[in-house]
């Protein structure tokens, strides 16, 4: 898993990214925006909660450097 961070102003490397998601075929991606202190998840694909809030968990663990997957 990747968790990868951009701010505003790498537009360029956000749709980079999404179209590196496209061509890897991925049955689904979250996508986690944050906006004035507020954030929004959007996906695709239909995952359970239960799914998602793994996923989720796995995403905050790799970020925090408690496990590399790479």
């Amino acid at each position: 898993m990747n968790v990868i961070e951009f701010n505003k102003e790498e537009q360029a490397r956000v749709k980079s990214i999404l179209e590196k998601a496209l061509a890897e075929n991925f049955e689904s991606v979250i996508l986690i925006g944050i906006k004035n202190n507020d954030y929004r998840i959007m996906g695709s694909g239909n995952n359970d909660r239960l799914k998602v809030i793994g996923f989720l968990e796995a995403a905050k663990m790799e970020t925090w450097g408690v496990v590399n997957h790479d």
